[in-house]
């Protein structure tokens, strides 16, 4: 099961609930484990992002250089 299809079975549920039911322990453990991969691929993302500015601001850098002899 993937995360977006276990957010959007936990969403329907959520919704068709009424505000006096309990959240069970398995929906517990799912949003925890929605929340737990969310944050991961977030920080992934975000070093990824980090790397890939790196280096295109390595190369701009380099193309200024080349451009400012001329």
């Amino acid at each position: 099961m993937t995360v977006e299809s276990t957010i959007s079975l936990l969403c329907i549920f959520l919704c068709s609930a009424g505000e006096s039911e309990a959240v069970s322990p398995a929906h517990t453990a799912l949003l925890n484990q929605c929340i737990k991969k969310i944050k991961d691929t977030g920080s992934r993302l975000s070093a990824d992002h980090k790397e890939l500015h790196g280096m295109v601001s390595k190369v701009g850098k380099a193309i200024d250089k080349v451009l400012a002899c001329c």
